[in-house]
């Protein structure tokens, strides 16, 4: 391309962009993440957990209370196999079909993590129902496991 036709063409890029909506770091959903951080057990460097654990079974009935009392359902799919780590899915329907918040558990390197989802806001913060969520779940998994294993994480 000819030296005098880059800066052109870059511009001519950039404002078809911007016309069309789309910018490189676009959002398409606002999420938060509680995640409670097991500790690693004397004598050894990292934790290791499955989800047959005891430890693990206690939070995920936790987690399932807080979420139900909220109104959203557990997916009754089981996860699928390909994604490592991924436990449940919980969602929330109305009469056309699934609503926001939206939210997935997964265990990863000795911390249980939930991550509440509202697809298409692009705010970059959560609704008061999202809020009011990442806070009941922090709230009750605070009561069992203490304050400094408990954190909301963007």
């Amino acid at each position: 391309m000819n030296v005098s036709k880059k800066p052109f063409a870059l511009c001519a890029a950039a404002a078809l962009l911007l016309l069309t909506g789309c910018w490189l770091g676009d959002r398409f959903a606002t999420t938060r993440t509680v995640s409670l951080t097991f500790p690693v057990p004397a004598g050894q460097s990292k934790v290791s957990l499955s989800v047959t654990n005891g430890e693990v079974q206690e939070a995920l009935k936790v987690i399932d209370a807080v979420l139900t009392s909220a109104g959203l359902t557990r997916d009754p799919n089981p996860p699928p196999q390909n994604v490592p780590g991924f436990i449940a899915s919980y969602v929330r329907y109305s009469g056309t079909g699934p609503r926001p918040p939206g939210t997935s558990v997964y265990l990863e390197d000795g911390h249980l993590y939930v991550a509440v989802v509202e697809w298409g806001n692009r705010s970059g913060h959560l609704t008061t129902d999202g809020k009011r969520i990442c806070k009941s779940l922090r709230d009750e998994l605070r009561k069992r496991y203490g304050a400094g294993k408990v954190r909301i994480e963007r």
